[in-house]
């Protein structure tokens, strides 16, 4: 892993797993497509799958204060809605 690294240029950290405050980030993120796919599910709780390409969509286009881009146009450098079809 350590020659992975080194060879790709990035700097490879453990977390601590299960605790909040070693990844804040991601547990947010996963905080947000959960209040999100509840909201939509709305007593269908066995269908909770089906909202998650909807609620994954919903979040990497949502515009984001810090970077002031949505992460899908970090990712892959355009708009989610620029595609031709």
């Amino acid at each position: 892993m350590q020659l992975l690294a080194e060879n790709a240029g990035y700097d490879h950290r453990l977390i601590s797993s299960y605790h909040p405050r070693a990844n804040g980030v991601s547990e947010r993120w996963v905080q947000s497509a959960v209040k999100a796919i509840k909201k939509q599910v709305e007593g269908a709780k066995a269908d909770w799958d089906l909202y998650v390409p909807s609620t994954q969509l919903y979040l990497n286009s949502k515009y984001n204060e810090r970077t002031k881009t949505p992460p899908f146009t970090l990712m892959f450098g355009r708009n989610p809605n620029d595609f031709e079809n």
